[in-house]
């Protein structure tokens, strides 16, 4: 049985849900830059300051356990980093930007955070 996600909050460095009738708190980051609710594979996709003062993709579980970091395909030279989640065609899609190339999207597997295909956004 799927549980869904209700009262889903995020602040700079906080988010917050109920989920199987009990509160939810994640408060592990400096700052959160972006976050969505997943629709397929229920659970919570983050974009925040990581501990290498960087931003980082994360998925949570519902439950608030952390299901997987994202890795970064580009190298630290290419200056791209994650920049938002968004669902394009009901796919969720993480988009990387940065420095002064183009952005581009790549599809998430949002069971355990691989990255698949990609295209430029911009």
């Amino acid at each position: 049985m799927n549980i869904p996600i209700t009262e889903f909050a995020s602040s700079e460095n906080k988010l917050t849900w109920i989920y199987d009738g009990k509160h939810i708190e994640i408060t592990t980051f400096s700052k959160i830059s972006n976050s969505i609710i997943l629709t397929t594979v229920f659970g919570i996709a983050v974009i925040a300051t990581g501990a290498e003062n960087e931003e980082e993709a994360y998925i949570f579980n519902p439950d608030g356990s952390l299901r997987c970091k994202i890795e970064n395909p580009y190298s630290e030279e290419s200056r791209l980093g994650p920049y938002y989640f968004i669902y394009e065609v009901n796919e969720l899609v993480l988009v990387f930007a940065g420095g002064y190339s183009r952005d581009w999207a790549h599809k998430v597997n949002e069971a355990d955070g691989t990255l698949t295909s990609s295209h430029e956004t911009r």
